[in-house]
């Protein structure tokens, strides 16, 4: 098989992204991908800048997991070109802390897009959108700040440091049943990864962070 592969090249089943356009209780329409994005489509990201990779180590439609923010929002400006897209984020100047741009292309959800989401599943709806609760923790745009003062800072004009966390939603399918009920909710710097932490696409307007 010739580089560099495309979804397309693949023979399995489920191995296509697909999107499902849902208007919101707030009115605003997005695409929201069906399932998070598997390790399938994340490998292809990876081999086609990097050709040491063997396709036999990219055959598996499980969610991609161990993925930092910074990862996640690289793909989709990856995704956003190939499908001829215009990128929403500018890494240019912080991989980590992206700038949000006007393009038309994949990104991530807000947490308040995925709070409208799970709750039209509460109400019997959406059942053909996979995992947005007790699958995987998933990324969103969404920023937390929390200032941290160190012992021992003395800096009168910058008394405390800040650190930006993105939200994480949905819990793990280790949580429990208790834990899960309603909006699970956790945080995370946007350069740490974890085993159980991955993320999903989305398309359209972004009227909230």
């Amino acid at each position: 098989m010739n580089y560099p592969l495309k979804e397309k090249d693949s023979l399995f089943f489920g191995e296509r992204m697909k999107f499902k356009k849902i208007k919101l209780i707030s009115e605003k329409v997005i695409e929201v991908q069906l399932n998070p994005v598997s390790l399938f489509q994340y490998k292809l990201f990876l081999m086609n800048s990097n050709d040491e990779l063997t396709h036999s180590e990219v055959i598996s439609d499980d969610p991609v997991t161990n993925i930092s923010f910074q990862d996640a929002v690289a793909y989709c400006n990856f995704k956003s070109l190939e499908d001829n897209f215009q990128p929403v984020y500018d890494q240019s100047e912080n991989p980590v802390i992206p700038k949000f741009i006007n393009g038309d292309g994949y990104r991530l959800f807000t947490f308040n897009e995925w709070k409208e989401l799970v709750a039209l599943q509460m109400e019997d709806k959406l059942a053909d959108i996979i995992g947005l609760k007790g699958y995987i923790w998933q990324w969103t745009e969404t920023i937390e700040l929390h200032n941290f003062k160190p012992d021992g800072q003395k800096d009168s004009e910058h008394p405390t440091y800040q650190w930006t966390y993105r939200i994480l939603v949905g819990g793990s399918s280790k949580a429990s049943m208790e834990f899960l009920k309603g909006y699970p909710v956790a945080i995370m710097l946007g350069n740490d990864s974890l085993p159980i932490v991955g993320f999903r696409l989305v398309r359209g307007e972004r009227k909230d962070n």
